[in-house]
């Protein structure tokens, strides 16, 4: 059986409400996906720094032992 006109407008308007949501929903969890990567990046790069900043004090600690010692 076919749904009444009035019937098929409300639920048309309550389908198309729903995908208008999730479009915007869509499109604001983008943005924050994209904010994340770009923290996820800047992490990424303090990280190899403090490394390579960790690699130099232990490479003059071991040239201060090796004229000290």
């Amino acid at each position: 059986e076919s749904l009444s006109p009035c019937l098929s407008d409300s639920l048309l308007f309550s389908l198309c409400s729903k995908h208008n949501e999730a479009i915007a929903e869509i499109e604001k969890l983008k943005v924050t996906n994209q904010e994340l990567e770009a923290k996820l990046e800047q992490i990424q790069q303090d990280l190899q720094e403090a490394r390579d900043q960790l690699v130099d004090q232990q490479e003059e600690a071991a040239e201060r032992v090796e004229r000290e010692g």
